[in-house]
């Protein structure tokens, strides 16, 4: 019945009726128990005047048929004008955009500005296939979110959240400040190389460097602990400091590919082969 609505929906355009197929098990599924018709539950769900049962199908009039539909239609219509005020084009993929009804709304609003391709459902998974036969094809992509490693800062009274200072071998510092990368909206190349970040070991025989990456939706996250913050994964380092306190490594995060990668040196600009980014679940 799912995939039979899935078809549906697409081919309704707000002028007729929407029609789903009515298996005969379901009949028997409704009416067991108190209810001696179909007509019963549809009287008892106030749904009677708009939706009819006939000949194993489920017929809702046009204007419930866009009731169904009119809310997420009016929350696309609302960020595209938020989002989009300057676009030239509005291009429609996914499986919900071959609905007649949603073009007919949105061309209603946005007039030449929609695009409408030949099975748009397959948009992605053409993309995909475009993009492995030919990675060039994408030179740059747009920021979902902002994205930062959680740190430390000397703390600075007035400035910095009381509940976050920590006292380390006498210093007092902030904790789990977010040290921002990327900015969401931000317009990134394939490949490219954000700003480099130095750490220093923070104990003689450290073996160990483990950073937290963090993403935000808000566009200048102060804390790692924020509410619109969420860790995506951990960059783990692996380093040998002979001892050496003044040792460092120089991290950056590669942005604008399918997935963010890393790339770990010293402070000779020696690669550290020893690192990987693990991403959460």
């Amino acid at each position: 019945m799912l995939a039979d609505f899935e078809m549906s929906k697409r081919k309704f355009d707000g002028n007729d009726q929407l029609i789903v197929k009515f298996p005969e098990r379901l009949y028997d599924i409704i009416l067991y128990g108190n209810h001696e018709s179909i007509d019963d539950v549809l009287q008892e769900a106030g749904c009677s005047e708009d939706i009819k049962i006939e000949r194993g199908k489920m017929l809702i009039s046009k204007h419930k048929g866009q009731w169904i539909f009119d809310e997420i239609i009016d929350q696309v219509i609302e960020f595209l004008f938020i989002m989009l005020q300057d676009a030239e084009y509005i291009v429609l993929v996914g499986g919900f955009s071959e609905s007649k009804y949603l073009q007919k709304r949105m061309k209603a609003e946005f007039g030449d500005k929609v695009v409408a391709p030949t099975e748009p459902r397959t948009a992605v998974m053409r993309g995909a296939v475009l993009f492995g036969q030919s990675p060039a094809s994408i030179q740059t992509r747009v920021s979902k979110y902002t994205y930062g490693i959680a740190t430390m800062e000397h703390f600075k009274p007035g400035i910095h959240s009381e509940n976050k200072r920590i006292v380390i071998n006498g210093h007092e510092y902030c904790d789990d400040i977010f040290e921002k990368i990327v900015t969401i909206g931000q317009e990134i190349t394939v490949r490219q190389n954000m700003k480099e970040m130095t750490y220093h070991p923070t104990i003689d025989d450290q073996a160990h460097f483990v950073l937290q990456v963090f993403a935000s939706s808000t566009e200048n996250p102060k804390y790692v602990t924020d509410e619109d913050c969420q860790q995506i994964g951990l960059l783990l380092v692996e380093i040998d400091t002979g001892g050496n306190r003044d040792f460092e490594i120089k991290v950056k995060l590669i942005f604008g590919g399918t997935e963010i990668q890393v790339e770990v040196r010293d402070g000779h600009g020696n690669l550290i082969k020893n690192a990987r980014m693990d991403f959460l679940d």
